[in-house]
């Protein structure tokens, strides 16, 4: 711009001489700059959207997970009435109860002390389950409160046998778990309750249906051990589910609803309103935390661990990933139980928590968890399915058992984004410690042994075509929408680079062709200064003064402010010489017709340079001549 003030200021010295000129100089130099200025601007500003289309894709790419993210743990919320609530309280699934049973083939030889035991395992008996909520209350601190009930019906068509028809040989539970209690006990003691079960004719094992097993059977001997035992039973019916169907006081658990944090979403905080169990020696044992497994927090990670709490395994268990799996086309996390879950404190010593009964614990080894503590003082033993993972010792102690991880792993299947159990084989076996005691004879002859009663399996085997739908919108739509948008916004930007780049090469073509052209942009503009400082004849063919003053000989027509005029070649100049009579005399209108020419492109640099070169050269045979003539006439 300094250049361009200096060029301004040069020619306002002008001004007065010669109007004309002024006006042509002045508008070369003002369009030079002004091309200058819009070439530089419309490169800026294609540069700057490029650049901004860019940033668009990459900001879009950065933060399209982040947002989704946000809407998912939104609708994951529980809120009183929501849908997500009305699918929690009555969710559309239909889970099952499966029950296997060990026969006990054997029972009279192993109380003897001559053969261990042989089982037979029988089953299995499916029971399909309804979830009814109860107690639903909300809470102000982002919790609500419920129990859930469960119906059990039983599916014969979908069973091996009939739950009312078959006969199980098994333990007599009640009349072993009064002699495991009672072992230390004073002789009187001993001797009444010897009387009373001599007197019902009982025996250490009992045949019974599957049903009354399941869901219980009048067991007199309760109200036996309602006076003597010192933590009796509180109902009157044995079963191993008994109050599981629609009976019994029914649990309370209170967990997040996720609106103050929705990654705590569906974890138990209240067991029966307390925040610990009272069963374990220490609070980390009886800390209750977790999910109940019918769904989990989301955005799960596989190097986390879940917490699953049931009440019926009396303490939270910790699981770890496994493996990916698919249900339906959705992709989750298979989770497994920690391997340390059923370890003795001997192989993990942060199970030392876990043994309250000494003898008890002494009696098992890795792969079995006492729960005596929250069974009244039963001596049941939970495993996997057929020891599996168990102690060799206690496989060979019993026949009939075959671990097989395809048919007694525990598992949950996640989907990690919602949280939402896909698939579930929660496998517990129920085992007994018979314990041999001297008190009693039934028991004296017996070795101690863990002997399995049962192995259920509960759970999920897949969800619900509308449920696999809405779970589909929140977790495969949008990586699929994700990946729609980035190749859209891809090609529009790679195109606009395309367009970008192919300006960017014909300003840099046509910059070169301008410099290419600077010999030629000199010649002119040298020519145009002679032409301008020379003196001219006016209408009346006298001479006058020249357009400009010799000074500053460069100071005129710079290269840029011409350089438009070498791009092309016209013949509009050599019509206008033609039509001009004599190149050789130039006068101010030819001059300033020649410059506007220039501008405006309508004629070629070169062939100016050659129209003025002619011009001198016509002017100076002219002037040859003439004096050659004068010479002549001289000699003459």
């Amino acid at each position: 711009m300094a250049e361009y003030s200096d060029e301004l200021t040069h020619f306002e010295n002008v001004r007065k001489l010669d109007p004309e000129f002024y006006r042509i100089h002045a508008k070369i130099a003002t369009s030079r700059h002004a091309t200058k200025k819009h070439s530089m601007t419309a490169l800026n500003a294609c540069l700057l959207f490029c650049l901004s289309l860019v940033g668009l894709v990459a900001l879009s790419y950065v933060l399209f997970d982040p947002m989704v993210k946000h809407i998912v743990l939104k609708k994951l919320v529980l809120q009183n009435s929501s849908e997500v609530a009305h699918l929690w309280e009555e969710p559309p699934i239909t889970p099952h109860l499966k029950i296997y049973f060990f026969n006990f083939t054997n029972p009279e030889q192993v109380f003897d002390g001559l053969e261990k035991p042989k089982l037979q395992e029988v089953g299995p008996y499916v029971y399909h389950q309804k979830w009814i909520k109860e107690g639903v209350t909300w809470h102000d601190n982002g919790t609500m409160s419920y129990s859930t009930r469960k119906i059990y019906t039983f599916m014969p068509e979908l069973s091996e046998g009939h739950h009312s028809e078959d006969i199980i040989t098994t333990l007599n539970i009640p009349m072993l778990s009064s002699f495991y209690q009672m072992r230390d006990a004073s002789f009187f003691t001993v001797w009444g309750l010897q009387t009373i079960l001599y007197s019902l004719k009982y025996k250490p094992w009992v045949k019974k249906t599957v049903e009354e097993l399941v869901w219980g059977y009048d067991e007199p001997l309760f109200e036996v051990a309602s006076m003597t035992l010192p933590n009796p039973p509180t109902f009157d019916k044995f079963g191993l589910f008994y109050d599981k169907n629609t009976t019994g006081t029914l649990p309370k658990y209170t967990m997040f609803t996720g609106e103050r944090d929705p990654y705590k979403l569906s974890k138990i905080s209240l067991f029966n309103g307390e925040a610990h169990l009272d069963f374990w020696n220490d609070d980390q044992c009886n800390l209750v935390q977790g999910s109940d497994g019918a769904t989990f927090s989301p955005y799960i990670q596989k190097d986390e661990i879940l917490w699953f709490f049931n009440d019926q395994l009396c303490r939270s268990l910790p699981m770890t990933y496994s493996q990916t799996v698919h249900s339906k086309t959705i992709e989750g996390f298979r989770f497994v139980p920690r391997e340390d879950v059923f370890m003795t404190p001997a192989s993990y010593p942060a199970n030392e928590c876990f043994c309250t009964d000494p003898v008890l614990c002494d009696m098992i080894g890795d792969g079995m968890f006492a729960i005596s503590k929250c069974q009244f003082d039963a001596p049941i033993v939970l495993s996997w399915p057929h020891f599996m993972g168990a102690n060799q010792s206690f496989l060979n102690a019993v026949e009939g058992l075959n671990p097989r991880e395809d048919k007694h792993q525990f598992y949950f299947d996640v989907q990690p984004t919602t949280g939402t159990t896909l698939a579930a084989k929660a496998r517990i076996q129920i085992n007994f410690a018979i314990k041999a005691s001297s008190s009693f004879e039934e028991v004296s002859k017996i070795n101690d042994t863990v002997v399995p009663i049962l192995w259920f399996e509960e759970g999920l085997d897949e969800l619900g075509d509308d449920l696999v739908s809405l779970i589909s919108k929140a977790v495969t739509d949008p990586p699929r929408y994700k990946n729609y948008i980035f190749c859209v916004l891809l090609g529009l930007s790679t195109s606009t680079l395309v367009v970008a780049f192919v300006a960017l090469v014909r300003v840099c073509l046509n910059r070169r062709a301008k410099d290419l052209s600077e010999d030629a942009i000199s010649t002119v503009r040298e020519t145009a200064q002679k032409l301008l400082h020379q003196p001219h004849r006016d209408g009346n063919n006298e001479f006058s003064q020249p357009m400009l003053p010799a000074t500053g000989s460069n100071s005129g027509i710079d290269s840029g402010l011409v350089s438009s005029a070498s791009s092309r070649l016209t013949s509009a100049s050599h019509s206008r010489n033609t039509s001009a009579g004599s190149a050789s005399t130039f006068g101010p209108v030819d001059a300033s017709e020649q410059l506007e020419l220039i501008i405006s492109n309508e004629v070629d640099a070169r062939t100016i340079c050659s129209n003025a070169s002619n011009s001198t050269s016509k002017a100076k045979k002219a002037k040859a001549s003439k004096k050659t003539k004068g010479i002549f006439n001289i000699r003459t």
